[in-house]
C-alpha cells in the first residue's frame, strides 16, 4: 500500500478515497492503517457507527498483537471524511457505503488478492457491513458485529412512527429534520471530560455529545436496511455478534448508562442477528455499553478475548 499522510492517531497513516457525488453532494472516505503492518498478514477492516469515527487505538493494538494488520474506514461525512458544510453522518441509502467498502477492500488486498480479511462493524456500521457481506458473497472470510443497528428502539408508538410515517416521508422530504440534537447523556458514560467514569478522549466535533439532527431520508435508508435484515440475509462467512446483556438509558443520568446498552435494544438485535446467515455466533456481555469495546476494562477485555479467539479459529479453518 502507498504511504499516505500522517493520521491523528500516532504512527498511523491515512489515505483519502475519492467517491462519486451522491444526493447530498461531493464526498470522500478515509482509510487509516499502520504502515509497518505486513501486507501479507491477515487483516481486519473496522467500520464505525453513526455520528462516529475510528479513534480506539487500543482496538488496533489488540488486533495487531495477534498478527493482524488493522485498517479503519471513516465513511462519507463521518470523522476524517467530514467536510465543511456537509450534512454530518447523512446518507439516504445504506448501499452507498458499498462504494467506500469496495475501495477499502481493494486497498487492503492490493498486494495480495487472497489475503484473509475480516470485516468489523459497530452499530450503523454493523448494518452497512452486514448488507455489504450479503451483497458480496465470498469477498470476506468473517464478519464481526459490535451491537449492530438492526431495528429501531424506544416505545412502541415511536418505532411505529419511524417505520410507517417518517420512513415514507423520507422519500418525499429527505432533508426534513425529525429529531434535533439531543443531550450528552450517553457521551457522559464515554468521554473523560464529563467526569462520570468515561475512559475515552475523542473529537467532540466528529462524535458529537448531543448527537446530530436526524433527517427523514436517513431514517428511510436505515429502515430499508432493517427490513432487509428482517427478511433474512444469506451471509456465507462466519459471523460473530457482540452485544450487551441488557438495555438501559432514560431521559436523565442513571446507573444503567454505565453498564447497559443505552442506544439500542440488545434483545431485538440478537433476534434479528439470527437471520443473517447459517453461521452466526452470539456473545452476550454483562455490563457492556452500546459500543461494547468502549465498556469498562473488565468487559472489553472479555470482548477482546472472544473476538480474537473467533478470529484465530477462522484463520485455522482457512489453512
Amino acid at each position: 500500500m502507498s504511504i499516505g499522510t500522517p493520521d491523528i492517531v500516532p504512527d498511523f497513516r491515512q489515505e483519502t478515497l475519492t467517491l462519486r457525488p451522491d444526493s447530498a453532494g461531493p464526498c470522500v472516505a478515509t482509510l487509516v492503517y499502520h504502515p509497518e503492518d505486513d501486507p501479507e498478514s491477515p487483516a481486519v477492516l473496522y467500520v464505525h457507527g453513526y455520528n462516529d469515527y475510528w479513534f480506539q487505538e487500543e482496538l488496533a493494538q489488540q488486533w495487531r498483537g495477534k498478527g493482524f494488520a488493522f485498517f479503519a474506514l471513516d465513511a462519507r461525512r463521518h470523522g476524517r471524511s467530514l467536510r465543511q458544510g456537509q450534512l454530518h453522518s447523512y446518507t439516504d441509502d445504506m448501499r452507498l457505503y458499498f462504494e467506500e467498502l469496495d475501495l477499502a477492500v481493494a486497498r487492503v488486498r492490493a498486494t495480495n488478492p487472497q489475503r484473509t480479511l475480516l470485516l468489523m462493524g459497530h452499530s450503523t456500521g454493523g448494518l452497512s457491513c452486514s448488507l455489504f457481506a450479503d451483497a458480496r458473497p465470498n469477498l470476506i472470510q468473517g464478519l464481526l458485529l459490535n451491537s449492530p443497528f438492526f431495528s429501531f428502539s424506544g416505545p412502541r408508538h415511536e418505532r411505529w412512527l419511524l417505520r410507517h410515517v417518517i420512513s415514507p416521508l423520507g422519500a418525499i422530504e429527505p432533508r426534513l429534520v425529525v429529531q434535533k440534537d439531543g443531550g450528552p447523556i450517553y457521551a457522559s458514560s464515554l468521554h473523560r471530560d464529563f467526569d462520570r467514569g468515561g475512559e475515552w478522549t475523542y473529537n467532540l466535533s466528529w462524535k458529537r455529545a448531543g448527537g446530530v439532527p436526524v433527517l427523514a431520508g436517513w431514517v428511510r435508508a436505515v429502515h430499508l436496511g432493517h427490513e432487509a435484515v428482517r427478511r433474512g440475509l444469506a451471509i456465507e462467512c462466519p459471523v460473530l455478534v457482540l452485544s450487551s446483556a441488557r438495555s438501559g438509558g432514560g431521559s436523565s443520568w442513571n446507573e444503567s448508562y454505565t453498564n447497559s446498552d443505552a442506544v439500542l435494544d440488545p434483545f431485538d438485535l440478537r433476534r434479528r442477528a439470527r437471520r443473517l446467515g447459517p453461521h452466526v455466533d452470539q456473545i452476550v456481555l454483562d455490563g457492556a455499553l452500546h459500543d461494547v469495546l468502549l465498556s469498562s476494562r473488565e468487559v472489553r477485555n472479555a470482548a477482546y478475548g472472544e473476538m480474537l479467539t473467533w478470529a484465530v479459529q477462522i484463520l485455522n479453518s482457512e489453512k
